[in-house]
């Protein structure tokens, strides 16, 4: 079970019933109680444990089978599946999503193989640190000529 924290809905696994439950918020202007679930999230699979981030987009179902679903929670649908083997038991989100994203999904529950990106971003990973290097090495090298320069200067000016 977890909340969306910028919604306050609470999504709740239904293993029997292969659902995920949402439940909606509630506050203190309201006089009764609301009809639950508020709506329902079909999965296929029985869902084990559910994580949501705290942007509130995305959620996380660990599902029996070894499984793993990504939901769209603005679009209340399931974007794809992965098949992780083995039996997860929960899942933890952190303050983003994935950077992976897939570039074309053609159906909701589609199984994609879970990659670590494309080569196109180790460049920017090994380009720019290596270029931060050699800057702050140049601001160092000048800064030292500088300051010879200038104790260079002053001895002159004494004499």
């Amino acid at each position: 079970m977890d909340f969306d924290e910028i919604s306050g809905e609470v999504y709740v696994p239904d293993a029997q019933h292969n659902l995920l439950d949402v439940l909606a918020s509630l506050d203190e202007s309201m006089t009764a109680l609301p009809k639950e679930p508020n709506r329902v999230i079909h999965l296929g699979l029985p869902p084990i444990s559910v994580a949501i981030t705290n942007d509130g987009q995305l959620g996380f179902v660990a599902l029996r089978g070894g499984k793993v679903a990504m939901i769209d929670l603005l679009e209340r649908q399931v974007i794809y599946t992965v098949d992780v083997t083995g039996t997860p038991r929960f899942i933890i989100t952190g303050l983003y999503p994935p950077a992976f994203m897939p570039t074309s999904l053609s159906t909701p529950s589609t199984q994609i193989p879970l990659q670590q990106g494309t080569g196109s971003s180790i460049l920017p990973k090994i380009v720019f640190p290596a270029l931060s290097i050699v800057i702050l090495a140049l601001v160092f090298f000048l800064a030292r000529q500088i300051r010879i320069f200038l104790k260079s200067d002053a001895k002159s000016k004494h004499r």
